[in-house]
């Protein structure tokens, strides 16, 4: 797995890159279109402190993302060895990611990049 390759496809597929990106009504922001959730989230699983403003930090962003996608696309949780797929799915859907079918093309769009 390439996550630097993983983490820049995310990016461009969520804001073009645009660490100053807004979306979802102000609830989604940065590069990675990240809602304030995946930052609570995170911080209860790792015990991290990201702040909110950390959202338009691009690098932490990218952190933040592969943290997220580590823990819930797990072989355990969705009952086999996840893929680039599943862990983009995860990004887009959230932690239920493979019960939901990938009906925006999502995974096409990131894979694109990838």
């Amino acid at each position: 797995m390439n996550w630097l390759k993983f983490v820049n496809a995310i990016s461009m597929v969520e804001s073009s890159g645009d660490s100053d990106a807004v979306g979802d009504n102000g609830q989604a922001i940065g590069a990675f279109q990240m809602h304030p959730e995946v930052l609570i989230d995170v911080g209860n699983i790792y015990g991290t402190h990201f702040q909110d403003k950390d959202r338009l930090n691009s690098s932490i962003s990218a952190a933040v993302c592969v943290l997220y996608v580590s823990w819930y696309a797990k072989e355990e949780r969705i009952g086999h060895k996840p893929t680039e797929k599943d862990y983009a799915l995860c990004w887009h859907y959230g932690p239920s990611f493979y019960k939901i079918e990938d009906c925006h093309g999502y995974w096409d769009k990131v894979q694109k990049y990838i």
